[in-house]
Order: C-alpha cells, then sequence, then structure tokens
C-alpha cells in the first residue's frame, strides 16, 4: 500500500491496540518491542505501509513467534481497489478483483492508485482470430475470449513473489469464468473452442505461475470463481510409493507419486488442480442434454510428462447441496478434437460415491466433471403397478370402443351432448393407446419425440373436452331451457369442434416452437422438465382441473337445493339414489381426479392416480350409453 508517513503511524497505532494484550511480561516484550517500533519509525520512508507492519513486528524475543496480524484492509481502507471493483480480505493481506464485464488496466498485475477497472469492449475488439475450423465464424466474443487465453502466460515468468500478487493474478485469470456474457451469444462449435482453449492455457499459467527452482513446494490460491493447488515434488526413491492430496476448493486430487515419475532423469514434478466456480454453466444442454454438471476441475503436470498415466488418479467432486431422489452418475472428461467438444466417459469411472463425494478414477490427465442424470429418467419401475396400468388401460379401451360406437350409430341422442362425448371419448381411446404401445419407445430419438408431441396433443385435448362437459352440464342442471336452445344453433357444433382441438393445437404450437428439444426423454417418450417444459402441459391442466372442480361442486349444489324444482327430462330419473350416482361419476368423468397427479412421491398416490383415471372410460360408458333413457334397442 503506498501510505503517507502519517496514515502508516495511524496504522501502527491501531495495530498495536490488538497486539499489546497478546504479549507475556514475563518475558519483557513490551519493552523490546517499542524499541523496534521507534528504529522502524526512524528510518527512511520506503512507500510501502506493508513494510512498516513487517518491520514493527519483526521482534526477536521468544513470544513474537506467536504473533500473528490479520489486518482487514479493505475495511481499514474502503475504496481500495478502487471502482467497479471488489477488495477481498485475506489470512495474508488482500487481493483485488474487477466486476463482472471488466478488466484490470494493468493486465494481470494489480497496481495501488494505478490500476483500474475498464470495462470489456468486445463490441469494438478487433483481436486477430486465426480459426483452422471453418464452423467456427469469427466474432468479437470468440476473439476476445481466444485472444486472452492465448496471453494468459506472457505475464507468468516466475517472478509472482507473494501471496497476494498470487492471488491477483487467479483473480484475473478466472475472467471467462466469470464473465458468463461473453458466451451466451456463441453458437456450439465456436463455444466448444473457446472452453478448450481457455481451460488448456490456464493449466499452463497455473503451472508457470511457480517459480521452479525455489520456494515453497506448494502454493494454494482460492478466490471467487478460481482454487488452484500446484504441488512441487522432488524425486525421491523412498517417496515413490507414496500418496500426494491436491486440494482446490471443495474438491480433492489424490495421486500416486510413482506415476509422477516415468521419467526418473528429472529432479523434479510439478503438478496442479485447478477447481472451476462457475465454468459448469457454461456447458450448457449444449453439451450435457437433459444432464446437470458438477464443478469443472483441470488437473496439468509440468511439460514433458505424458498425460496418460501408469496408475489413475482419483478426483474427488465435493456435492454443494444433497440430490434429492435418485441421480445417476458419470465420470466425465472434455474432448476436442479441433472441431467438435464433448464430455466422454473413456478412461474414467466411478471409484465410490456417498452423500459428501463422489470419487472418479481416471488413467489420464485432462479436464474432468461429473454428469448427473436426475431421477424422472430412473426412477424404478414397479411391476405390478405396470401390470394393474395394463389391465385397467386396456378394460377403458374397450369401454370407450364400445362408448365410440354408440355415439355414432345412435341418433337419439342430442346433438352438442353426442359431440362433446363423442369427442372426448374418441381422444381419450387415442391418447390411452398411444400411451399404451409407445411411451417407452425411448430408443428411437425422432420417434419418440414424435409419440411425446402427440401424447401432449391428446391429452390436452382430453382435457378441454372434460371441460366442455363440465360447461354443458352445468348448464343442463340449472337451465335446461338454455341448453336446448343452444342446441338449435348449427354453429354450435362447428364451435365446440373448434375450441376441442383448436385450444391444445395453439399450446401444442407454441411449446413446440419455443423449445422443439423438450418432446422425448431418456427412458420415457414425455414431456422434459428441462427449462420448465413440462409445465406446457401442466399448466393449462392445472386451470382445467380447477375449472371443472368449481363446476362439479356448483353441480352438487344446484341438485341439491332444487331437486324438485328439475324440469320434465330430468325429472324422468325417478331414483333419486341414480341421480346421486350419475352426479357423483361426472367427477371422473371430467376429470377432477388427475389432481391425484400432482403427488407422485407417495407410492399410494401412484397406486390411487393409476386405478381411478382408469375408470374414466368405463363411467362414460357406463353413464352415458348404458344408463342413458335417449339410448335403447328401439331407439338407435
Amino acid at each position: 500500500m503506498n501510505l503517507k508517513r502519517e496514515q502508516k503511524w495511524a496504522l501502527l497505532l491501531w495495530l498495536l491496540s490488538l497486539v499489546l494484550p497478546t504479549f507475556s511480561k514475563d518475558h519483557g516484550c513490551e519493552e523490546e518491542f517499542f524499541e523496534k517500533v521507534a528504529q522502524c519509525n526512524s528510518r527512511p520512508a520506503s512507500g510501502s505501509g506493508d513494510g512498516l507492519v513487517q518491520c514493527a513486528t519483526n521482534v526477536s524475543c521468544q513470544v513474537s513467534t506467536q504473533i500473528t496480524l490479520d489486518v482487514d484492509e479493505c475495511q481499514l481502507f474502503p475504496g481500495l481497489c478502487g471502482s467497479n471493483a471488489k477488495c477481498t480480505n485475506t489470512e495474508s493481506g488482500y487481493y483485488c478483483s474487477c466486476h463482472q464485464d471488466y478488466l484490470p488496466s494493468t493486465g494481470t498485475k494489480w497496481i495501488v492508485n494505478k490500476t483500474q477497472c475498464q470495462e470489456i469492449q468486445v463490441k469494438n475488439f478487433k483481436g486477430d482470430c486465426e480459426l483452422s475450423n471453418p464452423k467456427n465464424t469469427s466474432t468479437p466474443e470468440l476473439c476476445f475470449l481466444l485472444n486472452f487465453s492465448q496471453g494468459l502466460n506472457q505475464n507468468f515468468d516466475g517472478s509472482i513473489s507473494s501471496t497476494q500478487q498470487l492471488q491477483q493474478v487467479v483473480s484475473v485469470l478466472a475472467t471467462p469464468v466469470r464473465t458468463t456474457s461473453l458466451w451466451k451469444n456463441l453458437t456450439v462449435e465456436q463455444k466448444a473452442l473457446a472452453a478448450d482453449t481457455y481451460l488448456k492455457n490456464a493449466e499452463k499459467a497455473v503451472l508457470s505461475l511457480v517459480d521452479k527452482s525455489v520456494g515453497q513446494p506448494r502454493t494454494k490460491v482460492t478466490t471467487e470463481n478460481l482454487a488452484v493447488d500446484v504441488l512441487r515434488i522432488p524425486f525421491n526413491e523412498t517417496l515413490l510409493d507414496t500418496t500426494e492430496v491436491l486440494e482446490a476448493g471443495e474438491n480433492k486430487l489424490e495421486v500416486e507419486v510413482r506415476s509422477l515419475f516415468e521419467d526418473k532423469s528429472k529432479g523434479f514434478s510439478m503438478i496442479s488442480l485447478l477447481s472451476f466456480s462457475g465454468m459448469e454453466s457454461i456447458f450448457n444442454r449444449n453439451f450435457l442434454g437433459n444432464a446437470n454438471l458438477s464443478q469443472v476441475v483441470a488437473v496439468a503436470l509440468d511439460s514433458g510428462h505424458p498425460r496418460n498415466l501408469s496408475q489413475p488418479i482419483k478426483i474427488y467432486f465435493s456435492h454443494k447441496k444433497h440430490q434429492r431422489g435418485h441421480v445417476q452418475s458419470f465420470c466425465v472428461f472434455w474432448r476436442f478434437n479441433g472441431q467438435v467438444g464433448s464430455w466422454s466417459q473413456e478412461g474414467c469411472d466411478i471409484f465410490n460415491l456417498d452423500d459428501n463425494f463422489t470419487v472418479c478414477r481416471c488413467s489420464h490427465l485432462s479436464s474432468f466433471a461429473v454428469l448427473m442424470q436426475m431421477s424422472e429418467s430412473k426412477k424404478s419401475e414397479d411391476p405390478i403397478l405396470s401390470l394393474i396400468n395394463l389391465i385397467l388401460i386396456t378394460t377403458s379401451l374397450v369401454c370407450l370402443t364400445l362408448a365410440i360406437v354408440t355415439f355414432l350409430f345412435c341418433r337419439s341422442i342430442q346433438k352438442a351432448t353426442k359431440a362433446i362425448h363423442l369427442h372426448l371419448s374418441l381422444c381419450l381411446f387415442v391418447a390411452h393407446l398411444l400411451f399404451l404401445v409407445g411411451i417407452s419407445r425411448h430408443s428411437m430419438k425422432v420417434l419418440c419425440s414424435v409419440i411425446a408431441g402427440l401424447l401432449h396433443y391428446f391429452y390436452l385435448a382430453c382435457f378441454v373436452w372434460m371441460c366442455l362437459e363440465g360447461v354443458q352440464l352445468f348448464l343442463l342442471v340449472r337451465n335446461l331451457r338454455v341448453v336446448k336452445y343452444s342446441t338449435r344453433q348449427g354453429m354450435r357444433r362447428r364451435y365446440l369442434v373448434l375450441m376441442g382441438y383448436g385450444v391444445p393445437a395453439v399450446i401444442v404450437a407454441v411449446a413446440a416452437g419455443t423449445f422443439s428439444k423438450g418432446y422425448g426423454m431418456d427412458q420415457f417418450c414425455w414431456l422434459s422438465k428441462e427449462n420448465g417444459f413440462h409445465w406446457s402441459f401442466l399448466g393449462p391442466i392445472c386451470f382445467i382441473i380447477t375449472v371443472n372442480i368449481i363446476l362439479f361442486i356448483s353441480i352438487l349444489w344446484i341438485l341439491r337445493s332444487k331437486l324438485g324444482d328439475l324440469n320434465t327430462d330430468v325429472s324422468k330419473v325417478k331414483d333419486k339414489r341414480m341421480l346421486t350416482f350419475k352426479a357423483a361419476s361426472h367427477c371422473f368423468i371430467m376429470g377432477c381426479t388427475w389432481i391425484l397427479g400432482f403427488f407422485q412421491e407417495f407410492i399410494v398416490f401412484e397406486y390411487l392416480f393409476i386405478i381411478v383415471n382408469a375408470l374414466q372410460g368405463p363411467f362414460i360408458f357406463l353413464v352415458h350409453c348404458v344408463l342413458n333413457h335417449q339410448i335403447s334397442a328401439w331407439t338407435c
């Protein structure tokens, strides 16, 4: 810190108030300490507040080795790093880092009172991009990322002399991870090229941070977006059978020392572990599909060492939070062939898995991660439930077939009522049949997507017709004359068909146009939960179920209060128990019981959902055909 002498003296007095209580009077350190302070204060100004503190605390008495000074410079000197920057206090000092979309004006080294955080002007960037792949069309964002990555080693010459400088350099090195806006407009090919270039150059840059001839054997630095651990291991025959552990952030690396000395003529070997926080968001669904990615870590050795190891390394990936349900994990590494980038499992497998860590064992060096496939695709199948579902859906299909034939050939049913019953039965028949034969056809991706899209459409159509059924029944119970009047209108039926098939068509079209990759999952041909796509089905049916429940309650209330005032058509049903049964049956016909589908985490509700909703077809046939006074062998 460049401080005036008055500022240094004020800082020293503040430090004394923290240090003096730790002295022991038995050792007589107070006198020696103040004598040292006087000497430090009388020497020529060095322009460094840190130098004054170091001088003043360099007391030769025994207790001095127990004194540690941890000054929060960020709190003591607000605005120390300037505008658009963040000051982070550490045990050994502090470091400055620019906010997202900003870079230090002095490169990787921060100079107090000189360095300023300047906004990254990507649009005006005119870097020269030499791209070997013609698909990677040059863009300002791509050029910036490539030039930034390729220039990482320019200022790393082994001259970093303090932990503070090291933290500052690592913070700048993590700029592409922190500035996610640089990546969002890149194509898949551009993103793969930029990510590969950055990861490889970051590995080299971190290794070059440490002086290879002198200094500490281990260098650890932790910043907001990048944690680094670099270990310098000297060759020693007695240490070849030992294991070294590196830690970066919450992730760890275990490596057998023998595998680092394939060439025994080398005097030492250097290995680094880098843990990127936020890099996982860059590798979005373009690389992962419906899976999630853990933090990305990179393992690198000094130059001249082969990337394939004689003995595998073990990488411990810490779980940020407990994953609910079943999660299938895969150990993967980043592979780039010059044109296409992907996450591959080759040479990596899971060594151990518990609540805290996923341990990957890999036989080579690269950038690694854990790929996690969430519970919806790995949920174990219940054979009893599957058998019950098969029997009930088959029964429902038979009843729906009989109902469709009845509605088609019986002319005595009112046209509007007949249209609703017929089209509801048709949509349920197609949806159930498609579900029965196509829900598990996930091996063929295109076919699976088509089946998922058709299921989306026909089940939505079923719910729209259920809603129309509820409205029609409500009008019938409230005022039968209104319904009779409406059935005389020729356009009434056309309006019903338009609503019944047009509304779901619009919803499916909008959903498919917004996110077409949402149709089809790894083990089922249904709607993916990625980007909340499944709500294009759940949202409309939640609304319709709510409306139908309100209509159903209103119908029961009207029947209860005005049972004696029903008009002649309904009063023909003399048995009040039969009328009550018919009214209750419409709870199934109108789809109110589909609300059980929102409680599938409980096995009891899962069984109830399958059993109750499979009764919809039989109830349609029973209520609208068998118990319908308009249908008989003489009138049809």
